[in-house]
């Protein structure tokens, strides 16, 4: 649903968003904006996204959340949503590696924050590895 409030709120798709936010700015190379594929989930009316990323790509993302949204110099995410991202939303009990979902991101108890999905993830801490 988040993807869905964004693009209604900016006007902007996910993917153009992404790819003139985030990848021209940390010179991932390899993202391309049709690496974003809309799911429609028949449960909710709101699709899923799909971000299909190289493992270099995706470094440069974890980079950027454990440098609190900073990126050689330059504030490409504020702080505060990025710690508000890694706040605990909801409770987990099932998973064995977190313990909750912040905002697109699963948490453990040591602070081990986790992006993932299909086929992917991306781990980091607040110190950086």
């Amino acid at each position: 649903m988040l993807g869905t409030v964004f693009e209604v709120q900016t006007g902007i798709t996910l993917e153009d968003a992404f790819s003139a936010w985030i990848t021209g700015t940390t010179g991932m190379e390899d993202f391309v904006t049709e690496d974003v594929r809309y799911q429609v989930d028949e449960v909710s009316g709101h699709p899923m996204y799909r971000f299909y990323m190289s493992a270099r790509d995706m470094a440069r993302f974890g980079m950027l959340y454990s440098n609190e949204g900073l990126w050689q110099g330059q504030q490409i995410i504020t702080s505060q949503w990025v710690a508000v991202s890694f706040e605990k939303y909801s409770e987990v009990p099932y998973s064995s590696r977190s313990d909750g979902h912040g905002l697109l991101w699963w948490i453990n108890s040591a602070e081990l924050f986790y992006g993932g999905g299909v086929g992917w993830s991306i781990y980091t801490d607040q110190t950086g590895y």
